[in-house]
């Protein structure tokens, strides 16, 4: 890590850290609010539990793979990274929010796709974060650290949700 700082320079490794730290709050966020989902579907509509809660899976995973193209086709480039990040972190609060609010299947699925749609943005965006910004004999060791981070989270979030 001493190489990287040196290639770096002291304020270079900061904003790195930052955006792995947020990976690992993104997966943390993400695989707990999941949970949640089931449990407030379930919750509703005990007897089409099965059914309701695939329902808004596939519709999670669609909205995410729409929201991963149109990040790589339109929003990076237009937009810039740095303020894509952070609208679409607020808007993934926001989402996980609203979960609070809901009490109907519609509706579910109607913040789940919102919460699919920023995460499928926000995701990508985080990892060419980190691509940009590391020095280019030092992506595998930043790009390591990222999904390091990713697993961290995603095993913390169910723990503690």
């Amino acid at each position: 890590m001493r190489r990287i700082s040196c290639e770096l320079g002291p304020a270079g490794v900061k904003p790195l850290l930052a955006i792995i730290g947020a990976q690992g709050l993104l997966q943390f966020a993400f695989v707990g609010a999941q949970q949640l989902i089931v449990i407030k579907l379930v919750g509703i509509s005990a007897r089409n539990g099965a059914l309701s809660t695939g329902t808004t899976f596939l519709a999670l995973g669609v909205s995410m793979g729409i929201a991963a193209a149109g990040y790589s086709l339109f929003l990076a480039n237009r937009i810039g990274l740095r303020k894509l990040a952070v609208a679409t972190s607020v808007l993934m609060a926001v989402s996980i929010a609203g979960l609070s609010w809901t009490d109907h299947v519609g509706s579910i699925l109607a913040v789940v796709t919102g919460f699919g749609l920023t995460y499928g943005v926000l995701n990508p965006c985080l990892y060419s974060m980190v691509g940009l910004t590391s020095p280019a004999g030092s992506h595998a060791t930043f790009f390591g650290l990222n999904a390091s981070a990713g697993a961290v989270g995603q095993t913390l979030g169910p723990l503690i949700t």
